[in-house]
This record gives C-alpha cells, sequence and structure tokens, in this order.
C-alpha cells in the first residue's frame, strides 16, 4: 500500500490532526473555479482544439504500478466551494482534461456531500481505462450545524467506501485516502480497515490526508 501525504493546503505548517473540516482557501479568487469559471471555459473551448501539449508527461504513483499525469485536476471547485455549480459544466470540463491527456482526478465524498464522485462518475463512464481516481473518506456533517466532524471509525471505514464505489460507478479506487486523521481512532485501526479494502480489490492504494509525520 502507498501512504502519502497530500500537499493540497501545503502552506498549512502545523499538524491537522485535529480534525477540523475543510475549508476553502481565501487567497483563492471566488471566480476562480465554481460555475463562473468552468461554464466559461466550457463555452469557450473547442474538444477538437488543443489546449496543453497532448504528449502530457506522466509520473509513477509513489511505490505503486500506477502513473499519472504530471498535471492532475483537483474537481473540489466543481460542487459550489468557490460559486453555484454546474454539473453539466463540470463534466465537459472533465472530459476536456481528459482529452488533453490529463488522467489523474481528486475527489472526496464530502465535495458537495457525494455529488462531487456523481459528477465524475459521469464524466469518465465509457471512458475508465487509463483514469486513476482519488477520492476521500472521513468529513461527515455535524448534525448541529458548523464545523464537520470526522469519523475514522473502523466500521465506517467500508460504508464510505461502499457509497463512494456506488456514485462513482466504479468497481475499484485507485487511491483512497483518509480525509482528516480522527483523534478519537488509532491510526492504526483506521488504517486496518482501509487494508481490508485493498485485500477486497475494492481499493487499490492508500493515503493520509494531513497527517502528522509521526501519524504516518
Amino acid at each position: 500500500e502507498l501512504f502519502a501525504i497530500d500537499q493540497c493546503r501545503a502552506a498549512q505548517a502545523e499538524d491537522q490532526d485535529h480534525g477540523t473540516g475543510e475549508q476553502p482557501d481565501p487567497a483563492v479568487h471566488p471566480n476562480d473555479g465554481g460555475a463562473h469559471g468552468v461554464r466559461a471555459y466550457a463555452e469557450v473551448q473547442d474538444p477538437s482544439t488543443p489546449v496543453y501539449d497532448p504528449r502530457m508527461q506522466s509520473r509513477q504513483l509513489g511505490g505503486t504500478a500506477m502513473e499519472v499525469s504530471a498535471l492532475g485536476l483537483g474537481c473540489m471547485s466543481l460542487s459550489g466551494v468557490y460559486g453555484a455549480a454546474d454539473d453539466a459544466a463540470s463534466v465537459t470540463l472533465i472530459q476536456h482534461a481528459l482529452d488533453r491527456g490529463i488522467t489523474h482526478l481528486d475527489s472526496s465524498d464530502m465535495y458537495g456531500w457525494g455529488q462531487n464522485e456523481e459528477v465524475i462518475g459521469r464524466a469518465v463512464r465509457g471512458r475508465r481505462a487509463g483514469v486513476v481516481i482519488a477520492t476521500k473518506f472521513g468529513q461527515v456533517r455535524n448534525p448541529a450545524g458548523g464545523g464537520n466532524l470526522v469519523n475514522g471509525r473502523p466500521d465506517y471505514v467500508p460504508q464510505a467506501c461502499e457509497a463512494s464505489l456506488q456514485r462513482l460507478g466504479v468497481d475499484v479506487i485507485d487511491l483512497y485516502y483518509q480525509h482528516r486523521v480522527d483523534p478519537a481512532v488509532p491510526i492504526e485501526d483506521t488504517v486496518g480497515a482501509m487494508k481490508q479494502l485493498v485485500a477486497q480489490g475494492k481499493v487499490r492504494s492508500l493515503g493520509l490526508c494531513e497527517a502528522a509525520p509521526a501519524t504516518i
């Protein structure tokens, strides 16, 4: 199994094991991403017109046999984080990225609370081969409102995985992350449950997001 640090928020130097929910980066302009940027991009781009060099470079994913494009597509902004979401335009954008050789798509079950994975599932339907899908689990809604809670209990791990597989419409997830470390659950217990998903053929590789070096 691969254990990796997701450095999507590398600017944060502190360990984030306290389990707080992901928030939009205030440094990102509100019009960068979301339906505004996605729809405009989908409208002006002719899929037959190359935008990037089609000879996309690839990288080996850690110690695995998987290769991913040197550029990946983080899909969080397709779920209304920076503005209203437009699912049809998002599907167009993802397919355009695939056409340009981008094969690494990153999602989470808390991006749009499942909507993000459903959009990716629509975009890769019929062209799953060669696409590396990464998604995450562990953040859950707070019934009292406010910030997200975290759940790393071993019995929750397979439930979250099954739900993601259904939404994505795939048989296996290429890279499955714990989105936030649950301070109430020993990391060995959570990762032990994740390892069972690999043994069952439902997940290929594992990752930890915003975890301290000692936790890894």
